[in-house]
């Protein structure tokens, strides 16, 4: 995987323009009319939804002394791409205090070495478990991720602002920003809206900070962890969430948290997700088994290319899907993005198994 410059930004997401003027030595504009003179450079991402390192996956972990057990199947799945996300759904820490809840999630410190090993490069934090063992945890899990170098999205001060992060690959600037829907958890609505380390969704503050960090990058990639648990189908708040952040000028938008695959479509020029399912989990009905990996091409003018790749997960390890199984995922990805409007038309990967490009 080629090295990419992170960076992230402690102050109000107001300030990020003339911050970025000043680090880049030039305006928005400027660096909008640059781009045409060098020629435009391509950045690949890789996009998987929900990682949970918790409950059964951390028992098998224990059991082949491993705590990278989860990854040892996927081994250079993200060797081509510049930059790999994934929901972090749980806590990196060794706090014991957790939030009154019905299910709260924890993982052993040295899971962020092995996200960092497998290629990640970006994790969320905007979802309903990463504060499962509190603020105090919340901030292991940030510095745990920090140590190593992984970007992490969704965190928002006391005043409820986010700040972006950046990933600088050659000449494509790309910012993250990250929203959790707050009705998913009852924790979230017992928490004032700048109460919660994580940023949760609120629709003026979200359209805003959309708008002026997509002035200021070439490429802003939105994570929404949100919807209906087990729920193929997109709900209305879901849709109402993406359609405010495609209006706003997103230009990536990742779902998660459905525990199911739901379609993809291209709103205009943007490139929507609306579930990407489990990538590590340990739940049980073959459907919850059984997600994708998106690749993306994108550069300074937008979308190039898109390719879903199936993924089986087994004792909470994910690994490419082949031959039929492959197939059979990919045609319900097909069928659900076609009742959204995208066609997807399936073919090799290249590696042996299938992939589906998206029609754009």
């Amino acid at each position: 995987m080629r090295q990419s410059v992170p960076r992230t930004f402690p102050f109000p997401v107001q300030a990020l323009p003339v911050f970025l003027s000043l680090l880049f030595g030039f305006s928005t504009a400027g660096r909008e009319a640059a781009a045409g003179s060098r020629g435009e450079d391509t950045v690949r991402i890789a996009a998987v939804g929900d990682i949970m390192l918790s409950r059964s996956v951390a028992r098998w972990s224990r059991k082949a002394g491993d705590y990278g057990y989860p990854f040892r199947k996927i081994d250079g799945l993200f060797k081509t791409c510049d930059l790999a996300f994934c929901n972090l759904e749980c806590a990196l820490t060794r706090n014991d205090s957790q939030v009154h809840k019905g299910f709260t999630f924890k993982a052993h410190p040295e899971s962020a070495r092995h996200l960092k090993e497998a290629g990640f490069t970006v994790v969320s934090l905007a979802n309903n478990h990463a504060v499962d063992f509190g603020e105090k945890g919340f901030r292991d899990t940030l510095s745990c991720l920090e140590r190593q170098g992984l970007l992490a999205a969704g965190v928002q001060d006391g005043n409820g602002i986010q700040a972006p992060v950046l990933s600088n690959v050659r000449t494509v600037c790309i910012g993250w920003l990250a929203y959790c829907e707050r009705e998913i958890d009852p924790y979230f609505s017992r928490t004032g809206s700048g109460q919660a380390p994580v940023a949760i969704y609120d629709s003026r503050r979200m359209q805003e900070e959309i708008r002026i960090v997509r002035a200021a990058v070439d490429v802003l990639v939105v994570s929404l962890h949100f919807g209906r648990e087990y729920s193929s189908v997109p709900t209305r708040s879901q849709a109402r969430m993406v359609r405010e952040a495609v209006t706003s000028g997103a230009s990536v938008v990742l779902g998660h948290h459905q525990h199911a695959v739901q379609g993809i479509e291209m709103r205009g020029k943007t490139l929507v997700a609306h579930g990407l399912g489990n990538f590590v989990f340990d739940q049980k009905t073959p459907e919850r088994n059984q997600s994708i990996l998106l690749e993306i091409e994108v550069g300074k003018s937008g979308i190039r290319r898109a390719v879903v790749r199936p993924i089986v997960l087994s004792e909470g390890q994910p690994s490419l899907a082949s031959g039929e199984k492959g197939i059979a995922i990919l045609e319900e990805v097909s069928r659900l993005s076609a009742a959204l409007g995208t066609k997807l038309v399936i073919g090799s990967g290249g590696d042996g198994s299938p992939a589906a490009e998206l029609s754009l």
